[in-house]
């Protein structure tokens, strides 16, 4: 086995549920960031689960809000695809600033719940360290 470096799992499912994003494999450790990009469903909610824990539980949203990552923030209500043009490091999707270790078998995970999104995709960014 090696170390893997990039885009370690991607998930676009935008309807309710729980989506698996990335497991990490037997023998590896992970290292790893999140970004995601959401326009949500009337009165949508989402939460990121990683190695168990919710790491966050957005509150009910408008049709049409963008959830996102930043650098340093997670958005849960820009009003418009617009507020996110590039104009400062929090307009932009990004990977989130807090990292996450992982071990065999621990999982990223989202859960969209109340209405569907009209869209979504979630990366997980980082490396796997091969153990063995």
């Amino acid at each position: 086995m090696s170390d893997t470096l990039g885009v370690l799992g991607r998930a676009s499912v935008a309807a309710q549920g729980v989506q698996t994003v990335y497991e990490c494999p037997t023998g590896y450790g992970v290292k790893c960031k999140v970004q995601y990009r959401g326009v949500c469903g009337s009165g949508s909610t989402l939460a990121m689960i990683i190695a168990g824990m919710t790491i966050f539980q957005s509150g009910s949203q408008a049709t049409g809000n963008i959830q996102y990552s930043s650098y340093d923030k997670i958005y849960n209500n820009a009003t418009a695809a617009a507020d996110i043009n590039g104009s400062s490091a929090n307009a932009v999707v990004a990977p989130y600033i807090r990292e996450y270790m992982l071990k065999a078998g621990d999982q990223v995970k989202y859960s969209i719940a109340a209405a569907d999104y009209s869209s979504f995709q979630m990366d997980v960014i980082g490396v796997a360290a091969d153990l063995s």
